[in-house]
């Protein structure tokens, strides 16, 4: 095995790993320590370790999970976010690469083969849906070569490109930093799960006016009519207070 097509996979599969640890979102921090390392034959053995244990081993587990799915074609079937399911499909890339097969040893014995691969026709085209919606918030713009600004949703893929033409350049400049949600048409990524980019007719902004917490201090004067706030609370639960009573309700 050529010493770089050996460097990209470690890489590959470290990206793997490092996704399926956000993905845990225990908080905990993950080491990938090399454990045995045989030269001649290009096997390599990393063993995750964290402080609680209970990370490393759903990280490990994870990572045979996604390994056999993607032996199986099944990655669009996992429950993994867009970016890991992504990280996967780049170990195929690999393969391509003049590797024959990857064998992993977990509880079980996985291979990918090359002559295995699931072959996509160069002329089959993404799926497309003509008039779609997808939300996220905006955190990048571009309008150098093209206008572009990159949508960032709470799940799924990492981000979304998103064009738009230039008669929106002032929506798109005042969605800066909002959660939106963007309609036109949407292509996907090549799993048909995820989209890839989105052809933006129109943008709905969704937080530019969202109060906060200290603004509706105040804007209900005098709510309890001079009752305690504990007790109006309570009687209120309970059905059977009066908003405009002073009284307080003896309780039991």
């Amino acid at each position: 095995m050529d010493a770089r097509d050996f460097a990209e996979l470690v890489s590959a599969v470290l990206s793997c790993l490092r996704c399926l640890e956000q993905e845990n979102g225990s908080g905990v921090a993950v080491r990938y320590r090399l454990v045995g390392l045989e030269l001649g034959s290009a096997v390599v053995a990393i063993r995750p370790e964290s402080e609680d244990d209970l990370t490393a081993r759903e990280v490990a587990s994870g990572f045979e999970q996604g390994f056999c799915a993607l032996g199986e074609s099944k990655m669009a079937e996992t429950a993994f976010g867009g970016r890991t399911q992504q990280s996967f499909v780049a170990l195929h890339k690999t393969l391509r690469r003049g590797n024959q097969a990857i064998e992993l040893t977990g509880r079980a014995q996985h291979r990918l083969d090359l002559e295995l691969l699931p072959r996509t026709p160069r002329t089959r085209k993404r799926e497309v849906d003509p008039l779609g919606s997808f939300s996220g918030r905006v955190k990048e713009l571009n309008i150098h070569n093209k206008m572009v600004f990159y949508l960032y949703p709470e799940s799924g893929p990492r981000r979304v490109a998103c064009r738009f033409p230039d008669k929106m350049i002032d929506q798109v400049t005042a969605a800066i930093g909002s959660h939106v949600t963007v309609h036109g048409a949407i292509e996907y990524d090549v799993t048909g799960t995820f989209p890839a980019r989105i052809a933006v007719e129109s943008i709905e902004i969704h937080d530019a006016d969202r109060p906060r917490l200290r603004d509706l201090f105040g804007l209900v004067p005098d709510l309890t009519g001079g009752m305690e706030s504990a007790a109006y609370i309570r009687a209120k639960r309970d059905g059977t207070g009066d908003e405009h009573s002073n009284s307080t309700r003896r309780q039991p």
